[in-house]
């Protein structure tokens, strides 16, 4: 493509975009400390890293860094997604105790003013969502003692008073707790009775449509703590199952095992009977799970700490269809345990932890999907049709104020010639016109 060509097609779809829309763009990619200065009139504030720029062109299947979180971040941290945004709720970081998240769209943090916990800085390092609130049983510290909510939509904390029988412990040291997709059920799973204190085996169930606790599950086998939970269906049997794997035990001692419960039969089976032991025994690691472009199933493990107490840089699942561990790469980042692990539009993201000198860094990272064909449609904004909305993401891509997952980037590619441009903005709005068409038909 000559420059002339070039020129004119990034006017000329400039101005069909801001002739359809009315908007136009801005973008800073400079660190500046006033921005973490809240204005009055805003309960949110931008917090731009330093030094950030666009996303690189990532190999598939491969990890990149994503903006760092603000005042170092947190390690441990409780991470949740909710309205397509990645949320630090709380965690320990003494320097700063405010609520934040991360949008996807400019790779930035955003702080929300006054929303420091009652109880401070903590030792949370795992939390659940129902609707707008994410759910965080206390810790036994400073205050921080049953159960908690943060509401995103309200920027409210609340202890809540839960009816039923809720866990006898003011306070449960890094439990590790997962959502039912299905009921809505909160299940929060071992733990220990304290900081350093000993490990429970215990499962409360929590339903947030009626505050309630309701009956606990029987206990697992091994007692354990900074573990992993998950919620998969058993493709065999097609049985639900509750599912732990690692942590650490009495006497700090590290696990690989695994257990699974089932719902059905309502017992808990052999450890290592449904999912295999991990490749090594890993505790503190982030976790969360992912679906590959066939819809199976996938349980991931990231980072986190072996049985020396050395930090983990790698990440691995579980292929619940296989009944197998696959290596899930290395993120570009410092090594870390006490880290959180979410998944975005399908994604896996891995922040903030501590590393082998003991220091809390807000380092964050994303994994571009190795399964996922690339189709070049032009849908860029995946919702089944095209329209100008597609165009005009498309254009944003090129100017680097949106970052797009691995699946955006290639329906933006409406030519497939490899790399998004003016060009495929163009002809994905020629396309909605009628007066062109993208390689792969929508």
């Amino acid at each position: 493509m000559n420059n002339v060509f070039l020129k004119s097609s990034v006017a000329l779809l400039t101005g069909l975009v801001f002739m359809v829309f009315g908007l136009a763009t801005g973008y800073c990619q400079s660190y500046d400390y006033s921005l973490f200065d809240v204005s009055a009139e805003s309960d949110v504030v931008a917090n731009t890293a330093p030094g950030f720029q666009p996303f690189s062109t990532a190999v598939d299947g491969t990890w990149e860094n994503i903006s760092t979180e603000p005042h170092l971040g947190r390690g441990p941290n409780v991470v949740v997604t909710y309205l397509d945004q990645i949320w630090s709720i709380t965690g320990y970081n003494a320097e700063n105790a405010e609520v934040r998240y991360w949008s996807p769209v400019t790779d930035t943090w955003f702080s929300i003013r006054d929303s420091e916990p009652p109880f401070g800085w903590n030792y949370a390092r795992s939390g659940a969502v129902y609707g707008t609130k994410a759910f965080i049983y206390g810790d036994g510290g400073g205050g921080f003692t049953g159960l908690w909510s943060f509401n995103m939509a309200t920027y409210e904390w609340v202890n809540e008073s839960p009816a039923g029988s809720g866990p006898s412990f003011g306070g449960i040291a890094n439990p590790a707790w997962v959502a039912d997709p299905d009921t809505g059920y909160l299940y929060l799973t071992g733990g220990a009775t304290s900081l350093g204190g000993d490990s429970l085996a215990t499962v409360y169930v929590y339903n947030p449509a009626t505050n309630t606790w309701l009956a606990p599950l029987p206990d697992f086998t091994t007692a354990r703590n900074v573990h992993a939970a998950f919620i998969f269906t058993n493709p065999g049997s097609g049985q639900k199952m509750l599912a732990i794997a690692g942590g650490t035990g009495v006497g700090l001692n590290f696990l690989s095992s695994t257990q699974c419960y089932n719902f059905s039969a309502g017992v808990w089976n052999a450890e290592n009977a449904d999912i295999p032991a991990l490749p090594i025994a890993r505790a503190a690691m982030g976790y969360t799970q992912a679906v590959n472009h066939a819809g199976g199933q996938e349980l991931w493990l990231v980072g986190g700490a072996d049985s020396g107490i050395n930090a983990l840089a790698d990440s691995l699942f579980y292929d619940v269809e296989s009944g197998t561990w696959v290596d899930g790469g290395i993120y570009s980042a410092t090594a870390v345990y006490l880290l959180s692990a979410v998944t975005l539009n399908n994604e896996v993201y891995k922040l903030g932890g501590v590393d082998d000198n003991e220091v809390i860094t807000g380092e964050a990272s994303r994994r571009i999907r190795p399964d996922l064909p690339c189709v070049n449609h032009g849908d860029v904004n995946l919702d089944g049709q095209l329209t100008a909305a597609d165009a005009q993401l498309a254009f944003f891509i090129v100017l680097g104020t949106y970052s797009p997952s691995y699946e955006e980037e290639c329906a933006a590619d409406c030519n497939g010639d490899g790399s998004v441009t003016a060009a495929d903005a163009q002809a994905i709005f020629l396309t909605v016109l009628g007066s062109g068409t993208c390689v792969d038909p929508l």
